[in-house]
């Protein structure tokens, strides 16, 4: 049996498993790749709305750094994807106090 490592999450961009299959295989969601990006980070340079709630909630860290020295937040800001990175917390976040 091959195990998967725990870095594989962060790699997801570059194979074909998706963030659920690499969580179940044990990924860790917030180990970077060689780069220090991380899976959140992809997402946010690729400008990929809808996997940002999956990520908070499978406990995204949004304040790891990369190598470069910047955040998801200095990612999306650069892209200007910030409103939608804004727009879509927000929305996590109002769905978590919904539950709660």
């Amino acid at each position: 049996m091959t195990f998967l490592p725990k870095s594989l999450l962060s790699c997801a961009r570059r194979v074909t498993l998706s963030a659920p299959c690499a969580l179940s295989a044990g990924a860790d969601v917030n180990v970077g790749d060689l780069d220090g990006k991380t899976p959140y980070m992809c997402v946010i340079v690729n400008k990929f709305a809808g996997p940002i709630n999956f990520l908070t909630a499978k406990g995204t860290d949004m304040n790891v750094v990369n190598k470069a020295g910047k955040m998801a937040f200095d990612i999306a800001n650069e892209r200007g994807f910030i409103r939608a990175l804004n727009e879509t917390r927000c929305e996590f976040l109002e769905q978590q106090k919904r539950v709660s």
